[in-house]
């Protein structure tokens, strides 16, 4: 669908990838690893020891950062072994009992990328003096670096079931930030390897955050980009004012090279639109062109192939057409509307699901007797579009209404069908309380004529992508997920629920208009309380017996994640924050 002059909306969730990173003493391991310091040092490469914590995942895993300090940039020889070895690598450390066997490619190939870049821009002599300055003594300190990630990247229905917690939006919202995975004991097996730790995603782009996350932290780390500043105090966030250009090519220089990072850790060059997210927040997304990448990544070592240039955009070096042809246009919610997602426990997602739809649509380019699948891809190019056009009206009329708030509120504890009647209506009987309120019948019905249309372009969107699942034999929006999205949208208030992404088991997203306040109990609202009902009883077993009971039991349990939108760039996308490491 990405592909330009096609154009996404990407409405991003609050929930963050958190990048960490200091001088630390280093893990300690075997006798081997001396043995290997002592290796290294006899090498024509200098050698940092990287420790990745990753608390989540009960995982530490260390590297040995190795690079050529000399500014001829020569290559090196890495225990007697010369050639074409890049000046910059990554390579694991022995001894690492604790380390995942398998390692991380989006970890291991984004150090790679991100420490050739900074060495790149500071020059191999004063990376390397850097270096020697946070790192006093190679064999006992290791530059560290801490991920954690928000709780909602990954499914809390354990940690709720280990709390006796029913699963609703307050309960979700009340657990501890970067609760850890749960883990299985294997008992055939010893050591370490006992343990396994269970990692289910709730499919909002994990890798890309990650990826994105680390990127931003080591550029910053080493002072060569600057990024928008958001600070705790005494539980409130503040911003302090930057200079707006230097944040503006800090976040252009850290979305680049995530690109190329996470492209080069997944090994195709993909949409990009959740690393564009996860660093600008919501916004309207075109892809770039994948020629931009392709002559970077299709060399073994990216570091030879212009990675600096493209990195940085011809823009910056000279008057010429910038590289980067994707384009990222502001995007928000309305005031009066919220984001919410939900775990779903009825499968997951296939990997592959987007591949198979970009196959079908260019057979049926070729075929002409496909001529009405061709239809399906163009009408949902549009229906796209009118939600774009729906969602710009909103914002335009909430910007002109006094008492916005009061008629989000008056329209948040009514169904679709009643939106229709307002919105055809000479008058508006508004409820006793509002009246004295001077909730106007006119702004009214603007509002819920624009919510009536974003509502039936939403669900035609829906349709569309439907079809396209089986047209294409890809379970875009299965039938349990249906009979899901399709009893949440009567819910008084919802204006919208479908599968996510690429489509699948095991995700759902509703967009609602904010209700009253419940209390003071984290931030919920009426309208999502009554949507944490719904999915609360939707996988019970033991109730009334109805007529889609088995499509109910088939989907399993329903979990609202505790995400709410984020808006377009300053601290919605990637930022710098005073989380501190422990």
């Amino acid at each position: 669908m990405l592909e330009a002059p096609n154009v996404g909306l990407v409405l991003a969730a609050d929930s963050r990838f958190h990048a960490t990173v200091t001088v630390c003493h280093a893990e300690e391991g075997e006798a081997k690893e001396e043995e290997e310091a002592e290796e290294l040092t006899a090498s024509d490469l200098a050698s940092v020891k990287v420790d990745v914590h990753s608390p989540q995942f009960a995982t530490v895993l260390r590297y040995w950062l190795m690079y050529s300090p000399n500014d001829d940039d020569s290559f090196g020889s890495i225990g007697g072994n010369t050639g074409s070895i890049p000046p910059v690598q990554i390579v694991p450390r022995k001894g690492n009992s604790r380390e995942n066997p398998k390692g991380n490619p989006f970890v291991e190939k984004t150090l790679y990328l991100t420490f050739t870049y900074i060495r790149m821009v500071m020059g191999p002599s004063m990376f390397h003096q850097r270096l020697v300055s946070l790192i006093t003594n190679s064999t006992q300190s290791a530059l560290a670096i801490k991920l954690r990630a928000d709780n909602d990247f990954y499914s809390q229905i354990h940690a709720l079931q280990e709390r006796q917690l029913e699963c609703t939006p307050q309960n979700v919202a009340s657990l501890p930030q970067f609760l850890p995975c749960p883990v299985e004991i294997d008992p055939d097996a010893t050591g370490y390897n006992r343990q396994r730790v269970i990692i289910r995603k709730t499919g909002m782009g994990s890798s890309a955050t990650l990826v994105t996350s680390l990127v931003g932290c080591l550029l910053r780390f080493f002072d060569l980009i600057a990024l928008p500043l958001r600070i705790q105090s005494h539980g409130q966030e503040e911003r302090q004012q930057q200079d707006t250009q230097n944040v503006q090519d800090g976040l252009r220089i850290a979305h680049n090279l995530s690109q190329i990072c996470h492209c080069y850790a997944q090994g195709k060059i993909g949409s990009g639109f959740d690393v564009s997210s996860a660093v600008y927040g919501s916004h309207i997304y075109s892809r770039f062109s994948p020629s931009i990448l392709q002559h970077v990544l299709s060399d073994e070592n990216p570091h030879r192939a212009g990675l600096l240039d493209v990195v940085r955009d011809s823009s910056t070096c000279n008057d010429s057409t910038p590289i980067w042809d994707c384009t990222v246009t502001p995007l928000r919610l309305p005031k009066g509307l919220e984001l919410l997602m939900a775990d779903v426990c009825g499968g997951s997602e296939s990997p592959s699901m987007a591949r198979k739809i970009v196959s079908w649509k260019e057979r049926a380019i070729k075929e002409s007797e496909h001529r009405d699948e061709i239809r399906v891809w163009n009408s949902l190019v549009q229906v796209n579009k009118q939600i774009q056009q729906s969602l710009q009206s909103l914002c335009e009329y909430e910007d002109l209404l006094d008492n916005h708030e009061l008629v989000w509120r008056n329209l948040s504890c009514k169904t679709s069908a009643q939106w229709i009647v307002i919105a055809a209506s000479v008058t508006v009987d508004n409820d006793a309380g509002h009246i004295e309120e001077k909730v106007t019948s006119t702004n009214v019905k603007k509002v819920a004529r624009a919510l009536v249309e974003l509502r039936s372009r939403f669900f035609e969107a829906r349709t569309l992508l439907k079809r396209m699942g089986e047209l294409s034999g890809v379970p875009v929006e299965p039938d349990t997920q249906t009979y899901l999205a399709n009893a949440t949208m009567e819910i008084p208030g919802v204006i919208a629920a479908g599968v996510p992404g690429a489509g699948g088991e095991d995700a759902l997203f509703v967009l609602y208009i904010k209700g009253d306040k419940v209390g003071c109990k984290l931030s919920s609202d009426e309208v999502r309380d009554r949507i944490g009902e719904l999915w609360r009883q939707w996988g019970d077993e033991n109730g009334n017996e109805q007529e889609d009971s088995a499509e109910r039991r088939g989907i399993g349990l329903v979990c609202p994640l505790a995400v709410h939108s984020a808006g377009f760039g300053g601290t919605n996308g990637l930022c710098e924050t005073d989380l501190a490491w422990q």
